[in-house]
Parts: structure tokens; sequence; C-alpha cells
């Protein structure tokens, strides 16, 4: 239970796998350099961390 905990929530990684999944479903292959990067931006929280744009 501790690690379903420690990945899934307080990881987010429920978040990413929809988000993947959501891509994947709009024919972004998110294996691909620039379906990794989209990836990547929507799941780290776009500009970053602490950035107030």
């Amino acid at each position: 239970m501790g690690n379903f905990m420690q990945t899934q929530i307080l990881g987010m990684e429920w978040l990413s796998t929809l988000i993947g999944r959501l891509l994947s479903s709009l024919g972004l292959d998110i294996e691909s350099r620039i379906g990794s990067s989209i990836h990547d931006f929507f799941v780290d929280g776009g500009f970053g961390k602490g950035c107030n744009i």
C-alpha cells in the first residue's frame, strides 16, 4: 500500500498515464521526440513549477 501511495498518488503517475493515453488517442506517438516533449510539458506543469506566467 505504501508503494502505491508513493508512486500513484504522490508521484502523480496516474496523471502521466492519463495524459499519455489522451495524447495517444489524438494520434500522437508519445515515444517520439516531439510526443515525449509534449507529454512532459503537460505532466511537469507547462512552463515549470514556480513560474508565474
